[in-house]
């Protein structure tokens, strides 16, 4: 009986180690699936918090830091984004994240170096119903400054890489110089801008330099929407309606100065000839920028104008524009020299039963030394191209034909005409006879049609070979 008690008691000691493991595996899947309190797993914010969350509710506009600590409110955001603008900037840097809302601006926004600003956006599909589904910061009715400006150094006196993204900046079509003007980040550091709509500015949307400008939208911009002064990435944006502003003409929807380069963008204007809006075109070009892969349409002067030197504008579609409906403006116009035009296609469409574009490309007068090749220039109101200046090499293009070649035939007569195809009258011609006897030959030429005579009447048969020299 000894024996068989203290089995008992094994058994039930075993019976209840196993009763309180099961019990505690109960308790920690419960807790790990649904816990009932927030806990800390160590000190610290989590990885990829920003440092400062703005926010507005009603009138009022509030910002917490990065562990919850409501530290600035008020009733002025500019204020409110400027002071957390400062603080990350005093603190080496940081991200901002501005959740969806209105915020009206009443002063200039001082943007400061290595400072990631970032709104809360969907999307701007709908430019016309942002209110609060966005982050837009809009100036407010007679308020006279820029939305945003770049600051300069930072507390250490060093500049550094700054970021705006998913943000609208609506201009309100007041007195303000630009919505964001970066133009005094110079050293050469690149700021970025993503995913930003600039919009309603009465001058420029956006002027800047040493920034990489990706998937913006660019829209009714009195004098531009983009004005990139130097060493800019502009790409995949889509500029439009610009240039509307009477009294502030710039020249283009974008301008790019120095040494930017500006590809896959999509630059027009959506208004329709006389209306009496839209008085630019759609892209200036000033000196040493490269300039490819863009849609630029219906706007409504020049397509794509060249005012200065050095400049590659390559494999770019540029049509329908001169909307102005006097049909005096070209797909690509160049008023400078040592350019490259290549690979464009410069057309019109027929929009509306009307010829618009006048050529394809033109050469001014004051244009030399430019290498125009490989372009396709068809259905122009005028022609493919007009060639003004000198020492231009023209060659290689579809739908203005500057060699051409082929074979003609003398019979029992000296001379013979026949239709050479070039773009104007030729200033070479080449034959090769292929009999003997004919003595001497000669050539003329009109705009149409090469006259070949030789000293011996004959049946002949030869090759030509011209060529016409804009």
């Amino acid at each position: 009986m000894k024996f068989e008690k203290q089995v008992s008691l094994k058994w039930a000691i075993a019976l209840v180690l196993i009763a309180c493991l099961v019990s505690s595996s109960i308790v920690y899947y419960v807790f790990a699936v649904s816990p009932s309190s927030t806990f800390t797993i160590s000190g610290g914010v989590y990885p990829g918090a920003p440092c400062y969350t703005v926010w507005g509710e009603g009138d009022y506009y509030f910002a917490k830091d990065a562990n919850g600590a409501i530290d600035y409110s008020g009733t002025n955001a500019s204020q409110i984004i400027n002071t957390v603008i400062t603080t990350v900037n005093n603190a080496r840097g940081g991200k901002i994240f501005i959740k969806a809302g209105l915020y009206i601006i009443t002063s200039t926004l001082l943007m400061k170096s290595n400072v990631v600003l970032i709104g809360e956006s969907g999307g701007f599909s709908r430019p016309h119903a942002w209110d609060r589904t966005v982050t837009t910061l809009k100036l407010a009715n007679g308020a006279n400054c820029e939305l945003m400006k770049a600051a300069g150094e930072d507390s250490e006196g060093f500049t550094q890489p700054y970021t705006l993204r998913d943000i609208a900046f609506n201009g309100n079509g007041e007195n303000q110089t630009a919505y964001v003007n970066m133009v005094d980040f110079t050293d050469g550091r690149i700021g970025d801008i993503q995913n930003c709509y600039f919009y309603y500015a009465k001058k420029d949307g956006l002027v800047v330099n040493d920034a990489r400008v990706f998937n913006c939208r660019f829209a009714h911009c009195g004098r531009s929407g983009a004005h990139l002064i130097v060493d800019c990435i502009f790409s995949g944006n889509l500029a439009y309606s610009c240039n509307i502003n009477s009294s502030n003409v710039g020249e283009a929807t974008v301008e790019a100065w120095s040494y930017n380069f500006v590809y896959n963008n999509h630059i027009y204007d959506i208004y329709p000839p006389n209306t009496g809006l839209g008085w630019g075109s759609g892209l200036y070009v000033n000196n040493n920028n490269v300039v490819t892969s863009n849609k630029v349409r219906d706007n409504q002067r020049y397509g794509i104008k060249v005012g200065s030197d050095n400049n590659i504008i390559c494999d770019n579609d540029v049509w329908d524009n001169s909307r102005n409906s006097t049909g005096t403006y070209d797909g690509i116009y160049v008023t400078s020299s040592y350019n490259i035009i290549n690979n464009n296609r410069c057309y019109d469409d027929l929009y509306s039963g009307v010829r618009n574009q006048r050529y394809g490309v033109c050469i001014s007068a004051t244009g030399h030394y430019n290498v125009v090749t490989g372009n396709e220039v068809t259905g122009n109101k005028n022609g493919g191209m007009l060639i003004s200046g000198t020492d231009n090499k023209v060659t290689h293009n579809i739908g203005f034909v500057t060699e051409n070649s082929g074979t003609a035939n003398i019979i029992t007569t000296s001379t013979v005409t026949f239709d050479h195809g070039l773009a104007g009258t030729p200033t070479h011609v080449e034959c090769g006879f292929k009999t003997f006897g004919y003595g001497t030959w000669k050539w003329s030429a009109t705009s149409t049609q090469i006259t070949i005579t030789i000293e011996n009447s004959g049946t002949y048969t030869f090759s030509w070979y011209a060529i016409y020299v804009p």
